[in-house]
């Protein structure tokens, strides 16, 4: 319910979008109930701070004041449903886990 609720009236998903001027992807959030598109954060391929293994960054360190110390890492567990298993750190402290499905 709680989730739900949190994406109904707060997050309503992400879109990943080439970046304009080169150099990778980028990634705004959908916020609100009418899906703002807010909160951007550069897109990018590294090692991850919990296993040391390849990964996906979503990096908001400098693309937005209010989440610039939130790291996204994300890897791709089932490539046939397009489902990718992330990690949530605040600085250096590992916050929460999350999952994110993409459609085919």
């Amino acid at each position: 319910m709680i989730a739900r609720l949190s994406h109904d009236l707060v997050w309503q998903g992400k879109i990943f979008t080439p970046n304009p001027e080169g150099g990778g992807t980028t990634l705004i959030n959908k916020l609100g109930a009418d899906g703002f598109h807010g909160i951007v954060a550069r897109v990018y391929n590294t090692t991850s701070w919990f296993d040391g293994k390849p990964c996906i960054i979503l990096d908001y360190s400098k693309t937005s004041f209010l989440a610039q110390k939130i790291r996204d890492e994300i890897r791709l567990i089932d490539p046939v449903t397009h489902l990718y298993l992330g990690k949530v750190w605040w600085g250096t402290r590992e916050l929460i886990g999350f999952a994110l499905e993409f459609p085919s």
